[in-house]
């Protein structure tokens, strides 16, 4: 495996700068990662807002005067994305750009382009305490088109259903963009307001990733930094732990659709630091995780009760979630057969050679990380909550020590807390 260097620095209150080594590729990329409280008052504003600082700021106010400039830094690109991790929300904007090395007039490409970043970050297209009303209501329109898009993909709404069914009082049951409802009703006052809040208050992380130097780029933000006053950074929530209501929360919900959906809630208290997390990510794969899983070998291909059924772990909310396409008549079936094959993994009815291909996909999959920058960088925004970064290659040597005791332990820490099933209309 490659080995990349990993260095952190700290801005200021509330802000690092975090370093990936990489001068294998031929591109960088420099991010700002905002983290949030995900609040139902606030997700719909703070998504709406990394997208209108996509677009534009006081030095290019529009998107045609934006994009020459892109151009003339040799084709970079502006990103952004919001996710979800824990009970944090997180919005992303980035630029990805040439190495310097490559520049035709030895001028530095990646001070400039996190010049830019900050240009979009720090000094927005704003007027009269306003972000500009018609962009506002494109972007609205985009929103809204992505939360319908989330309804219309009925496996991921499947999986948002339940998680809304097994954390209601929870934010990690919140939609990550908020409401359609929500988007609807934001303000341009109310966008300027959450960029204030955002710059004095949250804590941000950038993350420069490739080959260029970071010497001059952490010079360049702490200056940045140093003109704002009062930061007031507020420590963010830890995550919510529960164990296993003793009651089982079941949820039918009704649309017109032709392949039904059951997804399963299971809840542990093995979440991030917790020791036990690789031998659940192991146990969490051999379950349903791969090609060779017990659910794929047999729920799906034995005995044919669904089209796919797959099982992933959330370990910053300790939880796994097991989903499933197929046909209403099956739903209890497979229920049935999905709990029986966990209850094998905890009495230790699994094979070596079970252990050994699973481990081989896990082994195989950090090594796919390193190929291309934004799975790496999807790798290491996925830290953030944490106090320490693990490389690829560092968890592949945690993979390599699990053992077989490990994973009927972890197995034995997971109790079924939901079911939801998406069925189709009852007269169809």
């Amino acid at each position: 495996m490659i080995m990349t260097k990993i260095d952190k620095v700290n801005i200021c209150k509330g802000v690092d700068f975090i370093t990936v080594k990489d001068n294998r590729f031929v591109t960088s990329s420099v991010s700002a990662t905002i983290i949030l409280p995900l609040d139902k008052e606030t997700a719909s504003q703070n998504a709406l807002l990394v997208q209108m600082l996509k677009h534009s700021c006081k030095e290019y106010p529009d998107f045609t005067a934006l994009n020459r400039r892109l151009d003339e830094l040799y084709g970079a690109n502006i990103n952004s994305v919001v996710t979800k991790i824990g009970d944090c929300q997180m919005l992303h904007l980035g630029i990805s750009f040439i190495d310097d090395r490559f520049s035709l007039d030895d001028s530095s490409i990646s001070s400039q382009c996190v010049k830019l970043l900050c240009s979009l970050l720090f000094q927005p297209d704003i007027n009269n305490n306003s972000f500009d009303t018609k962009t506002l209501e494109l972007e609205k329109r985009c929103l809204i088109e992505e939360i319908q898009s989330e309804i219309s993909e009925k496996r991921h709404y499947a999986i948002n259903r339940c998680t809304q069914v097994m954390m209601p009082d929870e934010p990690a049951g919140l939609n990550r963009l908020g409401t359609i409802e929500q988007a609807q009703n934001v303000t341009a006052q109310d966008l300027y307001k959450t960029w204030c809040n955002i710059i004095k208050n949250a804590n941000i992380t950038f993350m420069l990733l490739g080959p260029s130097d970071s010497s001059d780029i952490i010079e360049f933000l702490k200056n940045k930094f140093a003109d704002i006053n009062d930061r007031n950074v507020k420590q963010l929530p830890k995550a919510i732990i529960k164990e296993a209501s003793d009651r089982i929360r079941e949820q039918v919900d009704r649309m017109p659709v032709t392949q039904s959906k059951l997804v399963m809630g299971f809840r542990s208290t093995c979440a991030y630091p917790s020791k036990d997390i690789d031998a659940m990510k192991f146990m969490t794969m051999l379950f349903g995780g791969t090609p060779s899983s017990l659910l794929f070998k047999n729920v799906r291909e034995k005995l044919s009760l669904c089209y796919y059924c797959a099982a992933r772990y959330d370990r910053q909310k300790g939880i796994m979630f097991v989903d499933s396409g197929l046909e209403e008549k099956n739903s209890q079936l497979a229920k049935e057969e999905i709990l029986r094959q966990l209850d094998r993994i905890k009495n230790g009815d699994f094979t070596d050679d079970d252990i050994n291909e699973t481990r081989l996909a896990m082994l195989t999959g950090m090594k796919m990380i390193n190929d291309s920058q934004w799975s790496m960088q999807s790798w290491y925004i996925n830290q953030l909550l944490d106090n320490e970064f693990v490389s690829p290659e560092q968890a592949a040597e945690k993979i390599e020590s699990v053992t077989r005791e490990d994973i009927i332990k972890a197995a034995n820490m997971v109790k079924l807390d939901t079911i939801y099933l998406l069925a189709g209309q009852e007269d169809a």
